[in-house]
């Protein structure tokens, strides 16, 4: 059984000083959301041998500082079909992961992503900025098709604080 961790990238700034939608940072927020959300999944063992991102600035940053808080060895692989495409080209790429991976983290936007869970579990899961849903693959990646997976878990920074605080007391 495989893992897919799909990530909506972490909160990011926005103004008119960013001309560009691909240029915009991360947020402060967004930075220690990331944080959080990693502690959590590193806590469950979830650490992906394999990543992809969007080329968005917010989504590198965001699959970077996921991999350093969680000491991934994967190094983020940038895909224009993660920013560029719609759910079916971004499909299309993850039917390419290596089947060697395990756990693969794909790390991207809405409403695409969104729109890739819902055809994958065939349920409707609204993703804020820094969710993860954990979805359990049968088979290889190449087979992912629709309702081929189930959802595990939403993994949100709100809930990972919570869950944090409930096993410290």
């Amino acid at each position: 059984m495989k893992t897919l961790l799909v990530v909506r990238h972490a909160k990011a700034k926005r103004g008119p000083e960013f001309t560009s939608d691909l240029d915009r940072p991360l947020a402060k927020r967004g930075k220690g959301d990331i944080e959080t959300v990693a502690k959590a999944l590193l806590a469950t063992g979830l650490i992906p041998h394999q990543v992809v991102s969007s080329p968005a600035k917010r989504a590198r940053q965001t699959a970077t500082r996921l991999c350093a808080a969680m000491a991934c060895d994967a190094e983020v692989e940038i895909y224009d079909d993660l920013y560029f495409g719609d759910m079916s080209e971004q499909l299309a790429l993850l039917r390419r992961l290596d089947d060697d991976a395990e756990i693969a983290a794909v790390v991207g936007h809405n409403p695409a992503l969104e729109e890739l869970v819902a055809y994958l579990t065939s349920q409707a899961v609204p993703l804020g900025t820094c969710h993860i849903a954990q979805l359990a693959v049968p088979g290889e990646w190449a087979a992912l098709g629709p309702g081929g997976a189930t959802l595990q878990r939403i993994w949100t920074p709100d809930r990972s604080r919570e869950d944090a605080e409930t096993e410290e007391t």
